[in-house]
């Protein structure tokens, strides 16, 4: 547990640091650990993670970071609700408009990533010195930077990639339908397993995790829920669009998330292309942008 691996930091060579986190500074000595174990045991989950970062030597980029995506909710979305939900200053670069007369992506995005050695994709995400691409990747990290989700237990880390991998894996199979690369009747039974999955796995009140607020998991299952390119837009032209009757934990779930602190405000002002229901296509009926 945490409180082990202060004690082999200070036993391994720390013994001289000092360590300074959340308003607390603790004098790291080899006769002192049972004093600095204590202090420790009095901490918040995110001081204990600010005291852990500071004696590992681990520091973060004063700048923030850069989220570089289209303008949609995609591969994006949930990156950038993170930092909205966990509070976490970012800059927010949409690729806009993210599609051109054909229907495909706007040429030029390609530039970004490859101008860094890494393939044409989005999102990219930038901070300071580092780099990053692949979706999972940048969520994670982001969440790391948060006061609210950097000190979540492993289990609830581990619990919040679960559902951020659902959701990945849900974009896959309804972009492959705008894309024309599989048909409706492919993409329903996908769907339905889906959506089943992420009902079965939530909780009939409150947040996956079980805390005050929503973490990744939560935000994920709002992408899912409401998200409209690919997600809700694929399942519309499917005629496999889930309701609030069939699958009312995984709307519940949604619309708390996106009730919670500043998560309103960015979906209604903050985001300048309202990337969650950004319908470019005009796919959607007219009562999709009042559902939440």
């Amino acid at each position: 547990n945490d409180t082990v691996r202060l004690v082999l930091l200070v036993r391994m060579g720390s013994a001289a640091s000092t360590a300074s986190g959340a308003g607390v500074k603790a004098s790291v000595s080899a006769s002192s650990v049972e004093d600095l174990k204590t202090t420790f045991s009095t901490l918040s989950p995110a001081e204990k993670q600010k005291m852990m970062d500071a004696l590992c030597g681990n520091t973060k980029p004063s700048s923030k970071p850069v989220l570089q995506y289209f303008s949609i909710c995609g591969r994006g979305e949930v990156a950038r609700l993170i930092c909205v939900a966990g509070d976490v200053e970012f800059e927010d670069k949409a690729w806009a408009p993210a599609f051109d007369e054909s229907g495909g992506w706007r040429a030029g995005y390609k530039a970004i990533g490859e101008g860094m050695g890494y393939p044409g994709v989005l999102p990219i995400l930038e901070h300071g010195d580092l780099k990053l691409f692949q979706t999972t990747a940048i969520e994670s990290y982001l969440a790391s930077l948060s006061p609210k989700y950097s000190g979540l237990a492993d289990a609830q880390k581990a619990k919040d990639m679960m559902f951020q991998l659902i959701k990945s894996d849900i974009n896959g199979s309804t972009e492959s339908l705008l894309f024309k690369k599989i048909t409706a009747d492919d993409l329903k039974p996908t769907m339905e397993k889906w959506y089943g999955i992420v009902e079965g796995l939530l909780p009939e009140k409150g947040f996956v995790n079980g805390l005050e607020f929503p973490t990744p998991a939560d935000i994920s299952v709002l992408v899912i829920a409401q998200g409209c390119m690919p997600f809700r837009a694929a399942v519309q032209m499917a005629g496999c669009a889930p309701t609030k009757d069939k699958y009312p934990k995984m709307f519940r779930v949604a619309s708390e998330t996106a009730a919670y602190g500043k998560v309103p405000e960015f979906l209604k002002t903050g985001s300048e292309h309202k990337t969650l229901k950004a319908d470019p296509f005009g796919i959607m009926p007219a009562e999709y942008a009042a559902e939440m």
